[in-house]
């Protein structure tokens, strides 16, 4: 068993569209969406002045960011907030600094795509947090699965087109590009996020990737 704290955002619509882009991008991810605060810890522990610190913080997403190596491709948001770099402890990657991850996965060139798209939307928010929860993990399950609250009515509250959770593992690379451009400039239009207004980034991330003009 493993125990991480994080913070998970508190207004539910913005969680949601961020949680509808991660599952595109990737169809099994596990966790809702949460910036990972402090752990691994083998049990669960009581982190009183983290929580404090958390709760109160002040938050903004300006940016993005990408970890590629021989074994990580990792897309995330840069977190900008005083308060999370002073409550973060992640003994396993003592130089990490808060970020809200959008993909971590095999696919290099997804990844090199979403990263171009992200950085041309610019998307630029602020918010608070619930505090700090934790997410056990034990044989791979978690106490906070996205996919359990997930459907098909939350996923058109963002986009036009016709989707499922389960329909999201035959989606290509091209059409999970399509749908997370549509969930980010549906949060542009309902003035979740601020960002660059621009249909058909999507295309342009994907020629990118492949070295096309």
């Amino acid at each position: 068993m493993r125990v991480f704290y994080v913070a998970f955002l508190d207004d539910s619509e913005l969680r949601h569209a961020f949680d509808a882009i991660r599952l595109i991008a990737s169809p099994r991810e596990k966790l809702k969406t949460h910036i990972t605060i402090r752990g691994p810890y083998p049990q669960r522990y009581r982190v009183p002045r983290a929580e404090a610190v958390v709760g109160s913080a002040k938050i903004m997403i300006q940016g993005v960011g990408c970890f590629f190596s021989a074994r990580q491709t990792t897309v995330f948001l840069e977190v900008q907030s005083e308060g999370l770099i002073r409550a973060l402890y992640k003994p396993d990657y003592p130089k990490s600094v808060p970020h809200l991850t959008l993909y971590d996965g095999p696919n290099r060139r997804f990844a090199e795509s979403l990263y171009e798209l992200f950085r041309s939307l610019n998307l630029v928010f602020k918010f608070k947090t619930e505090g700090l929860s934790p997410v056990v993990l034990t044989a791979g399950q978690s106490n906070f699965d996205v996919r359990l609250e997930m459907n098909g009515f939350i996923l058109r509250q963002f986009t036009d087109l016709d989707l499922s959770v389960p329909s999201l593992v035959t989606l290509s690379d091209l059409e999970r590009l399509q749908a997370i451009e549509e969930i980010a400039l549906r949060m542009i239009e309902k003035g979740l996020v601020h960002g660059n207004y621009v249909k058909g980034v999507h295309l342009v991330a994907a020629r990118h990737a492949t070295g096309g003009e």
